[in-house]
């Protein structure tokens, strides 16, 4: 069979048009969808997998969320791109831990100004990317004490034009769309940059599965890229307007659509 046989998809098309003016997207251990409003009351809307809505919560906090990641844990992390926060919270919608300072950029260098998605890594370390500002990662300890920051504007490796989202795989390896760049670099978890895929246009937001596959947005292209930890395509999937993305335990994929809602695909049997 070929790769692309093993990754081929077709569109729920009930799921779309659920939100509008999606930026994020998370499931938790029970593959609830958890989606990111960031306009007309800014909020988190959860969604069972049949797009039956639950509850939302979060219009009290939140400002202009983006990026969403939940841990195996189940602890999630929203960064808001305009109080220039990240915050660590319950699924039920409690803040557990603030970074940064609500409304109050940090200076050069420094975290926050605007970031776009927090993740932690295996070992409990959480990093940032910062994001529409200025051109950062930040690496900070499970308590939030910032241990590392790098990256600077520009076009070689371990710069960035907009550091548009993060994960960090099994191996502590840190990967960082760099959006306007059209890349994705690749670093060691102190910061040492390793590589970079290029074969990519405008890549949004990334997601490594258990397997080590790599789904990326890649929002003007179109498309969903699916592809090895090495870097290696191995298929990819027509979408409107691809922004956030994430895969839930059954391997169906979630796309946050930004203005177009959010569009579900399903693996064809």
């Amino acid at each position: 069979m070929a790769d692309s046989d093993q990754y081929a998809y077709e569109a729920v098309e009930e799921w779309l048009w659920k939100v509008y003016a999606v930026p994020g997207v998370a499931c938790d251990s029970q593959d609830r969808v958890y989606v990111v409003r960031r306009s007309h009351q800014p909020a988190i809307l959860i969604f069972d997998s049949e797009g039956n809505f639950l509850t939302s919560w979060g219009e009290d906090i939140f400002e202009e969320p983006h990026g969403i990641w939940i841990s195996r844990d189940d602890h999630i992390y929203i960064a808001d791109t305009k109080d220039h926060t990240v915050r660590k919270l319950s699924l039920e919608g409690k803040v557990i831990m603030t970074l940064g300072r609500k409304g109050k950029p940090g200076k050069p260098g420094e975290p926050f100004n605007r970031p776009t998605r927090a993740v932690e890594s295996p070992s409990g370390e959480i990093f940032v990317s910062d994001g529409y500002g200025q051109q950062r990662v930040h690496k900070f300890g499970p308590d939030g004490t910032l241990l590392l920051s790098w990256g600077s504007k520009g076009k070689s490796p371990s710069q960035f034009d907009l550091p548009h989202s993060i994960w960090v795989d099994r191996q502590e390896r840190v990967y960082v769309p760099d959006r306007p760049n059209n890349r994705i670099e690749i670093f060691t978890p102190e910061g040492e940059f390793m590589e970079q895929w290029t074969d990519l246009i405008s890549p949004n937001e990334l997601f490594i599965n258990a397997n080590n596959i790599v789904y990326v947005t890649e929002g003007t292209a179109q498309r969903i890229s699916i592809l090895t930890l090495e870097g290696k395509l191995l298929t990819r999937i027509r979408s409107r307007s691809p922004h956030g993305i994430w895969v839930d335990s059954e391997g169906a994929i979630y796309s946050a659509e930004l203005i177009l809602g959010l569009q579900k695909f399903v693996r064809v049997v």
